[in-house]
């Protein structure tokens, strides 16, 4: 019996100067498009840490390219790259703020990066050194989502 061909998954795309970069998946290999014209794509082959993530968010900072990847089973993971294929995984969360998440591309407050979390309410975590995660409790969310 033939196995249907599974189109390729988009997983997130970034720039960086005038190159454009958007990361698949396709029979759980992940791959990195680049492309200065948005039109002639060169791919290649990647290693991530973990493969049993739905979504990627890609952000870069002072320290790399930092991946946040929503984990099927709940949670995240943080990973990072020097060269956005070699990638290093930093830490992973769990609990229930870190249903998804992105952090916020060059920009520090007070020496923390910031990532946004997301759910049923936007909500803010900081990091000193992109490894180690602390939620901030304000006394409401950020944002919260209005079923209408």
């Amino acid at each position: 019996m033939k196995t249907k061909h599974q189109p390729p998954i988009a997983l997130g795309a970034f720039t960086e100067g005038k190159k454009l970069y958007c990361l698949f998946s396709s029979k759980d290999k992940i791959a990195l498009a680049e492309s200065e014209n948005a039109e002639d794509f060169q791919l290649t082959k990647i290693r991530f840490p973990l493969k049993n993530f739905r979504r990627i968010h890609i952000s870069t900072l002072d320290i790399g390219k930092m991946a946040v990847m929503e984990l099927k089973n709940g949670g995240l993971e943080i990973a990072v790259s020097s060269d956005l294929k070699k990638w290093t995984s930093l830490c992973i969360l769990k609990g229930s703020a870190y249903t998804s998440g992105s952090i916020v591309s060059d920009y520090q407050i007070d020496g923390d990066y910031l990532m946004y979390l997301g759910g049923k309410s936007i909500s803010l975590a900081v990091s000193r050194n992109g490894t180690k995660w602390e939620p901030v409790f304000f006394s409401r969310p950020i944002l919260t989502v209005k079923n209408n």
